[in-house]
């Protein structure tokens, strides 16, 4: 292509095809370590309590800690939490009161799953004090469960998402996007990924003119991103699901160019792309019945000579002229 420039991508990490990129999908698994099924650590007990179960757990209490709630008024209508003194004055334990709505259902799941997102931070490009700072112990011990696992599997899956849709686009080109896709696809037994970039895309046999024209004229060049997956080899006839997410890892509006303040969040543009791969590892985690397939068109809509210019008509892969 006219006035084509290198496509860097910058190395800290390698991916399965041996080109080096930082992967996010590696960073998911810190969402791991703020939700443990159990410690011996020093901890504080959280107490969970409904309004129809706060008197029967009250009579079960020291005179001492009931006098205390009494003493503060607690009611679990309308103050749902309130730290317990210490049953022992020499004790370094503490302990909590936490009204709920309902103990039916995975309440520790959720709880959880509400711990660990709120314990997100995007690390990338902090340094080693504020990288400790802010994964310091502060972790939640909740009963081992299906529910619980399952939990566990979700965070690190909007972690994954979360980090891909924060990472500026310099760091997060079509082709870091395809690799992050290939890690995804390497973590999990039945899964493949192919890729087609540049005027690859033009190709009778990998023919997305349209996807091409978008991404021309950036220094990285477009990709079509296609992994599938499949629980066994035997299950062929299991209902196929396609998932597709929109893959602009910077939209500049090209020769209609965006203006700044529209321009400002584009990094942003492919959280389609970034929301179809953490859903995508759910699904293969989980094991679910499906057979998978997740269709991303990567590319970034930038400036320059090859730029498809407004009121340009171009041909589409289903033969549709569109302008």
């Amino acid at each position: 292509m006219p006035g084509r420039q290198t496509c860097w991508v910058h190395a800290t990490a390698a991916s399965p095809s041996g080109q080096e990129v930082y992967s996010n999908f590696d960073q998911r698994l810190r969402a791991e370590e703020h939700v443990l099924t159990s410690s011996t650590a020093s901890h504080t007990a959280l107490h969970l309590v409904t309004e129809g179960t706060y008197e029967h757990w009250l009579r079960e209490q020291p005179e001492s800690r009931r006098a205390w709630l009494r003493g503060i008024g607690f009611d679990p209508k309308d103050r749902k939490m309130a730290h317990l003194p210490s049953l022992t004055p020499d004790s370094d334990r503490h302990e909590a009161l936490v009204a709920i709505e309902s103990m039916e259902g995975p309440w520790a799941a959720t709880a959880s799953l509400a711990w660990a997102l709120e314990r997100y931070s995007f690390l990338r490009y902090k340094d080693e004090a504020a990288r400790k700072a802010a994964t310091a112990p502060r972790r939640l011990v909740v009963p081992p469960s299906p529910a619980q696992e399952e939990a566990g599997l979700l965070a690190a899956a909007i972690y994954l998402v979360r980090d891909l849709i924060n990472t500026p686009a310099e760091d997060l080109t079509p082709a870091h996007l395809a690799a992050e896709a290939e890690a995804l696809a390497a973590e999990h037994p039945g899964a493949s990924l192919s890729v087609v970039s540049g005027d690859a895309l033009l190709h009778a046999d990998s023919f997305f003119p349209m996807v091409h024209a978008v991404g021309r004229a950036a220094a990285c060049p477009p990709h079509l991103l296609d992994l599938r997956w499949q629980p066994a080899p035997q299950s062929a006839s299991l209902p196929l699901l396609v998932l597709v997410g929109k893959g602009v890892t910077f939209d500049s509006g090209g020769l209609n160019i965006k203006p700044a303040a529209g321009m400002r969040l584009m990094k942003k543009d492919m959280g389609g792309a970034a929301l179809v791969l953490g859903l995508a590892h759910v699904i293969m985690q989980a094991q679910l019945p499906v057979r998978l397939r997740v269709l991303v068109p990567a590319v970034e809509n930038a400036v320059g000579p090859a730029s498809f210019r407004p009121g340009d008509v171009l041909r589409s892969r289903a033969g549709r002229s569109v302008e």
